[in-house]
This record gives C-alpha cells, sequence and structure tokens, in this order.
C-alpha cells in the first residue's frame, strides 16, 4: 500500500523558500525565490497528489502546508518532481492588494516577512534575539491582517502593547488548560463558539511562555470549533516570540508538542539588532545562546556594584526576579512622600489585570510609560521619566529622551483595551504609568529600559538573566549586584534549534546543487 506523502518542514531564510515533502519511500526538497512562492506550492501540491493552484489566504485548499497526512487522494507523485527545469506558471487568486499600512521604517527581512504575511497562507514562526523589532514587525503584519483576525499574547502586558487579549481570554479556557471532553462544554457557550468560528488567523505572542498542553487543547479546539481535521482546524497562524527567554511558567515549551509540528510553520529569525550597538548585542546573542565566553563575564561582572562603589539607585529600574519583591521596593518609595492616588475607570465585563484599578504617584517619582503615548517623539512602552509637578490634578513627566534631551509632557488618562478581534469587550482608563524603582523581569520582557539593576543571583529560570540583561540599550546603562551568573539554556531549546540548524543546512545544500532550478 502507498504510503501518502507528508509535508513535515518549511523554512524561509534570505528570499527563499524551502519545503520537505516526504513519503515512506523517498524525501523531496523543493525551493524557489519569494518572487513565485505558487510555484513552490504548485510543487509541492504536486508531490502530495493534490491539485495545483494559486496562494490564497482565504481558500486553505491552496495552501499545501494545510494539508492533512490522511488526505484521501490517490494520486502519485508524478505531477511534479524537484528536479523540474522550470517552475509551473505562476497562478494567483488574490485580489490585487491593499496599500500596505506600516508603522514606521521596515528593514529589508522585516519587509520581506511581511511581504511573506501578507502573499501566502503560510502558519508563521517571527523570531528574534531581543530589541531585533519583532513587535515593531507584529504590530505592522496586525494593521495589515485580513477580517477575522484574533490578536493574543500569553502576557496580559504583551495583550495591551498590542491592543488585543489575553490568550485565555480569546480561548474561553480559564485557568486550567481543558481537554477535548471539557473544550466541548466550553463550546457550549455560543459566544465562545462563534468566537472560534470566525477566526481565520491567530497571532500570538511571547509564544515561548505558550505550553506545549495548551497548544494541543488549541488546536484540539479549532478543529472541534471549525468541524475540520486540518491543523488547528485550518486557522492560519503567526506565533512571535523567542525560544531563548522566559519560558511557561508550568509544562514544557510548546514546540515539543505534536502539534508545533502539524502546524508546519514557516520560521522567520529576524538578526539585525536596533536596541543595543553591536558590541553589546554580541555579548547579548553569546549569552542567550548559552555560548558566552569568559570575557562576556568578565565584561558583566565589570558593571558589578557594591557598597563602597559609591553609586545612584535613584534613576535606576531595579529588575526583580519575584513580584513581592516590586511591590515591597516601590511601596516603600510612596511610603516617604505624600502620594497622589488615580482611580481607574472601567467599562464591559473582561479582566485588566495587567493595568492597576489604582496608581499611586508623586513629585520626584521615577516612573515608566505604560502604553505609547506619543511615537513621533518618542514617548513609548518603556520610556522612563521624573514626575516634575502637577497640572490640573494630572502629572507632568520629565522624559529622558536621551542622555542630553529631556521632553516635559503632561500625561492624561489612556484607554486601555481588551479586544476579541475587532469588538472591544473591556476598557481601563488610567494614567499610562508605572513607579520604575522596581519591576518584574517577566513583566519588563519587550520593555526597553535606559538604566537597570539585576540581581543575577537570584535568577532562577532559563532565559531569566538573558532578558534582564537585554533590557537596555547599552552596556553602560546596566548595573549588577552579585555574581555574574549569566543563567543557563534550556536543553531542549538548544535541541529544537540544533534540529532547526541541521534542516537548514540540509536545504542549503540542496539549493547549492539546484540554483538552476530556483
Amino acid at each position: 500500500m502507498k504510503s501518502t506523502p507528508t509535508l513535515y518542514y518549511s523554512k524561509w531564510k534570505g528570499g527563499v523558500f524551502s519545503t520537505v515533502v516526504s513519503t515512506n519511500e523517498m524525501e523531496y526538497t523543493v525551493m524557489c525565490k519569494t518572487s513565485d512562492i505558487s510555484g513552490l506550492q504548485n510543487m509541492v501540491r504536486g508531490l502530495m497528489g493534490l491539485p495545483l493552484g494559486g496562494p490564497s489566504s482565504d481558500n486553505k485548499e491552496n495552501n499545501p502546508r494545510r494539508t492533512s497526512s490522511n488526505s484521501n487522494s490517490n494520486s502519485n507523485s508524478d505531477h511534479a518532481t524537484p528536479d523540474s527545469k522550470a517552475l509551473p506558471k505562476r497562478r494567483c487568486n488574490k485580489k490585487t492588494p491593499s496599500p500596505i499600512k506600516t508603522l514606521g521604517n521596515l528593514s529589508k527581512q522585516q519587509t520581506s516577512a511581511l511581504t511573506l504575511f501578507m502573499t501566502t497562507a503560510h502558519n508563521i514562526f517571527l523570531t528574534g534575539s531581543a530589541g531585533t523589532g519583532k513587535t515593531h514587525l507584529l504590530k505592522t503584519m496586525i494593521r495589515n491582517s485580513s477580517k477575522g483576525t484574533m490578536v493574543t499574547s500569553t502576557t496580559n502586558v504583551g495583550a495591551v502593547l498590542l491592543e488585543g487579549c489575553s490568550l485565555q481570554s480569546f480561548a474561553g479556557f480559564g485557568v486550567r488548560t481543558p481537554n477535548k471532553d471539557e473544550i466541548k462544554d466550553i463550546f457550549k457557550n455560543d459566544r465562545t463558539l462563534k468566537r472560534w468560528q470566525k477566526t481565520k488567523t491567530l497571532i500570538i505572542d511571547e509564544c515561548s511562555m505558550l505550553s506545549a498542553a495548551l497548544l494541543t487543547s488549541l488546536n484540539i479546539a479549532g478543529k472541534l470549533a471549525h468541524s475540520s481535521n486540518e491543523p488547528f482546524g485550518g486557522i492560519r497562524l503567526v506565533f512571535c516570540g523567542d525560544f531563548y527567554q522566559l519560558p511557561p511558567v508550568t509544562g514544557e515549551f510548546c514546540f515539543t508538542a505534536p502539534s508545533w509540528a502539524e502546524a508546519g510553520f514557516t520560521t522567520v529569525d529576524l538578526v539585525t539588532p536596533y536596541r543595543q550597538r553591536s558590541d553589546f548585542a554580541a555579548v547579548l546573542d553569546r549569552i542567550r545562546l548559552g555560548t558566552y565566553t569568559a570575557s562576556d563575564s568578565t565584561l558583566i561582572n565589570s558593571r558589578k556594584i557594591t557598597s563602597t562603589t559609591g553609586y545612584n539607585l535613584d534613576d535606576c529600574t531595579i529588575l526583580c526576579t519575584h513580584v513581592n519583591q516590586v511591590e515591597k521596593i516601590n511601596s516603600s518609595h510612596c511610603d516617604k512622600h505624600e502620594t497622589k492616588t488615580f482611580i481607574c475607570v472601567d467599562t464591559g465585563a473582561g479582566s485588566m489585570k495587567s493595568v492597576p484599578k489604582e496608581l499611586r504617584l508623586f513629585i520626584n517619582a521615577r516612573v515608566v510609560l505604560t502604553a505609547n503615548v506619543n511615537k513621533n517623539r518618542s514617548l513609548v512602552n518603556g520610556t522612563q521619566g521624573v514626575v516634575i509637578r502637577w497640572e490640573k490634578g494630572l502629572p507632568v513627566v520629565r522624559f529622558d529622551l536621551t542622555p542630553d534631551r529631556k521632553l516635559d509632557k503632561l500625561i492624561g488618562f489612556h484607554r486601555f483595551e481588551t479586544k476579541l478581534g475587532t469588538r472591544i469587550v473591556a476598557s481601563r482608563s488610567q494614567i499610562p504609568l508605572q513607579l520604575s524603582y522596581a519591576l518584574s523581569i517577566h513583566k519588563s520582557q519587550g520593555m526597553t529600559l535606559t538604566k537597570v539593576v539585576v540581581d543575577l543571583e537570584k535568577v532562577f529560570e532559563t532565559g531569566m538573566a538573558y532578558v534582564a540583561l537585554s533590557r537596555v540599550k547599552s552596556l553602560e546603562g546596566l548595573m549588577v549586584k552579585g555574581g555574574a551568573k549569566l543563567g543557563r539554556v534550556s536543553d531542549a531549546v538548544k535541541k529544537f534549534w540544533e534540529a532547526e540548524s541541521e534542516a537548514e543546512e540540509q536545504l542549503q545544500d540542496e539549493n547549492e546543487g539546484d540554483d538552476e532550478e530556483i
């Protein structure tokens, strides 16, 4: 009995797509330039024994990576082979695309990734080290997304930044990760079921904190909601995150689940750092990969502070491993001053846990913005400053934009929203500030800070030291308490990227031998 071909690997790099299609008897590698994506799709569909067709995000039949491994097709693989001298003529079902809406300049690599998002139906895994523009690119993708796109994050902070909702809120799962029978019960709620049924694209930010169990449940839910055996019920996936950063609070990384392989992600690995200068960025990247040298450790240790070094922490953010440390430090500063309390205004029944109900501020308080107030003037999430006075009952903050440039800005109430698709289910109006004497390392993930103090001796989780160290733009903005324990890299993450690298090398070898076909 002839085996059914299955597609198990797809990779995008350097403007070339490479895809591996396997049967029990043979393995094929198919490649094409980004200018002929439909050619790649048609060749793969030929190998899969499926009808040819152009790329259409609205038609899952035309996306070869969405083909189930239990296809009923009896066709053999004679339709196309990797040895073909010419790719099939490009065909495209899509309408003329709307003008691209950007949030600022994109690099060449980011532009190519955006093109991938807009012109194919591929499931995308967007990754890269800290400060390479993942969030910026993801926001641009969201601006250019079609109806039926749900924007979520595994963290409440990430959800607020993207103006989306938490993944659990979207899924309707609650705190526990449900099994199949429990998901069926959840779908007895018509609103939850319809939300899933209307979802065509699911975006998940901070996917490093997504557990394998939760990914499995999402796959089951998608299939049940859409009455389909396709991966995730045919819902397109866009995952964003860095597995070298913070892992799931409980459970294994999502890539260890069979559902990850079933989704067949196309990986986009951003490589250009924008947050740090190249020399410091290189050190951080080695810490990220667990390949740091003795010189790197010495360099980080050179930023060590002691009771005799004569340092000033007033303009620094202390990054803590535990929330109770954060609350203790920030409260201690409030207790020393006359404070003004700002009470939030809520609408809707949804949860906004990442935005405080009450915010205490005082004159000369160190604060950090928790929302984008004015991007053209660099007043974005993570910008630090000092409350210098009250005006009309509101704080005026002097922001540190550069060492030589400061900006005074009246900060009014900002409306934070929780969305399910385009529908706003809850909002909270609050001053978009937070005392920045201390932040948790978990909450700092995704932020860019000016000056930080990190106690590396208390780091207990893989990726935690790297996340903390990479929040600052320069080595001069970093201070370290305790010994420079630079942390460790998860063995599972190492194996994941080793497998990716091996597959990539194989595809590059094939690419070099088949240049005429590309």
